[in-house]
């Protein structure tokens, strides 16, 4: 690598309909998510390689979410057991 040269930048421009896509499916504030955190026996390797804040929002193929009849308006304490 030469000094002085910035390193080629991968191309991140997506079409419309991915665009739409991604927001139609992200994740909602009524969205009751349920995940196994990085280091926490996740299957996948690439989940534990630290791949920052975006990939842990995008969670393991673990996560699975559940849309609430319900939205939160303020702060409120939720117990979840969750069972393997």
């Amino acid at each position: 690598m030469k000094r002085g040269v910035p390193a080629q930048q991968k191309d991140n421009r997506k079409t419309l309909n991915d665009f739409i896509k991604s927001i139609n499916e992200a994740d909602q504030n009524n969205d009751l998510i349920v995940d196994i955190a990085a280091g926490q026996g996740a299957p996948n390797a690439a989940m534990q390689s630290g791949g920052g804040f975006a990939s842990m929002l995008e969670g393991s193929p673990m996560k699975q979410k559940t849309t609430m009849n319900f939205i939160v308006d303020g702060t409120t304490d939720i117990v979840i057991d969750v069972v393997k």
